[in-house]
């Protein structure tokens, strides 16, 4: 029982979160609906759903940033009155007031996950871009404020510059450096810019310092203002555009080795059904699908769901099939299929599966459990001619061959893991693309006495697994 607090603090509802998340996520799923058209384009005008999905996703996301602001002044607002609450009910209100924040951001970031899936059709060929942006410091859940206002209404008003499409990075996880890039077709992104805005009177005044690698860009202007004022306004301006004018000089790596590889996306349609259990083709994964109960979104942020499965059956099934009784480097590696953007993944969206399925993936209808085992594909090495060192331990499971008086390593072995258990690649093609690239030293490519840092892109997004696609 509170001792006066009702005429201090108006705590926010139950409903009005659930509220929230529900107009959320219509907004969200209209947004996936429009791009499903990238995957099937049909008679549809495209070209209006590519200008509808930036502005419908960047104002649901610009809502619920708002609410949780709403909700963090609520949380300071608590600290500042602790005195008026009885202790029990003091941490009852910080419990629930922290569910409502975690819910809120996790939609956000459900919804920037839909983003990542747009910006890929566009960023799938500069690769190395992308691995700035991705390695680059979080930029929070979404820009608040004056400044937020300003960058949705940017991205509503200016999706096309001198015949660039605008790639506005609030509505993304993944582009961490400026506020959006420039798409040039058949050129992949060729510039990027910074949004500055500011209020006077009514009236915001958005100032955009764009960098491209093509001839200047002219934005028509209510206002002439020169780069000088702008940098007196907003001072962090010039370091941001060094780090910006640094990504456009990013260079190609010429040493590249180009592979084929099939996918097994086939079986996680095998989950669309009532099957919880499903195996790849040679007993190295298993994936396992926990299904939520509640109906929308809310319930499924909001409710402790029970999802006590007993899943003693298929944890047996899962060790009888995945362990291989000749090797000493059995080790059970669990994760989950997630919308994590990663420059070595391919987002989920754009995985040959069923439709349905993608959707309960993106909107937490469903989760699906990896346990991978690394045995059997350490024995392809082995055959080769590898030692294995550290087999049961990921983090330091590196191999070791000598041959010709030369001694070569490889480390991070846990890079090629993910190319099964979170990309789905075949074990033997994870292993002949690594060998191939391993190969490179008879060749001289590799020289000796060196240290080589290898990057995986995988490029097979949009088209089936059966086709061989390149990597």
């Amino acid at each position: 029982m509170s001792k006066s607090p009702t005429n201090r603090i108006n705590l926010i509802s139950d409903i009005e979160v659930r509220n929230t998340i529900d107009k959320a996520e219509l907004s969200l799923i209209k947004c996936y609906d429009i791009l499903k058209y990238f995957k099937s384009p049909n008679e549809t005008d495209l070209k209006a759903l590519i200008f509808d999905f930036q502005p419908k996703l960047a104002e649901c996301l610009y809502s619920l940033m708002v609410f949780y602001q709403k909700l963090h002044q609520e949380e300071k607002n608590l600290i500042s009155n602790k005195h008026s609450f009885v202790d029990t009910d003091f941490r009852q209100h910080m419990k629930t007031n922290a569910a409502y924040k975690r819910a809120i951001s996790e939609v956000i970031k459900m919804g920037k996950a839909l983003g990542d899936a747009f910006a890929w059709f566009f960023f799938c060929d500069n690769r190395e871009e992308l691995e700035k942006h991705i390695q680059h410091k979080s930029t929070g859940l979404f820009t608040n404020g004056i400044g937020g206002l300003g960058e949705v209404e940017f991205i509503k008003n200016h999706q096309v510059i001198n015949g660039l499409l605008v790639i506005y990075h609030g509505i993304t996880n993944m582009l961490k450096i400026g506020d959006f890039s420039l798409y040039a077709y058949n050129k992949g992104i060729v510039g990027n810019g910074e949004l500055k805005t500011k209020k006077e009177n009514d009236t915001l005044v958005i100032n955009a310092s764009i960098l491209t690698k093509i001839p200047p860009i002219n934005l028509s202007q209510s206002k002439g203002i020169t780069s000088q004022e702008i940098e007196r306004e907003f001072p962090r301006l010039k370091k941001q555009l060094q780090q910006q004018t640094a990504l456009l000089k990013t260079q190609k790596n010429p040493n590249t080795l180009n592979g084929l590889s099939d996918y097994e996306y086939s079986i996680v349609n095998k989950l669309c059904g009532e099957q919880i259990l499903v195996f790849n083709e040679d007993y190295t994964l298993a994936l396992v699908a926990i299904r939520n109960q509640g109906c929308s979104l809310s319930d499924r942020m909001l409710c402790n769901q029970d999802t006590t499965v007993d899943f003693n059956t298929e944890i047996k099934e899962i060790f009888n099939r995945l362990l291989d009784s000749q090797s000493e480097n059995n080790c059970m590696i669990t994760g989950y299929l997630d919308t994590v953007p990663s420059n070595v993944r391919i987002p989920i969206f754009w995985w040959d599966i069923d439709d349905d399925l993608c959707k309960s993936l993106y909107f937490n209808a469903i989760v699906i459990l990896t346990v991978f085992n690394p045995a059997r594909l350490l024995s392809l090495f082995e055959k080769d001619g590898y030692t294995v060192n550290n087999g049961t331990i990921p983090a330091e499971t590196h191999l070791t061959k000598v041959e010709d008086k030369t001694k070569l390593e490889l480390h991070n072995m846990e890079m090629i893991y993910n190319l099964i258990s979170q990309n789905l690649m075949k074990t033997s093609d994870a292993f002949e693309f690594i060998r191939n690239f391993l190969e490179l030293r008879k060749t001289g490519e590799i020289p000796l006495n060196s240290q080589v840092e290898m990057y995986i892109s995988l490029h097979n997004f949009g088209t089936p697994p059966t086709n061989n696609n390149k990597k």
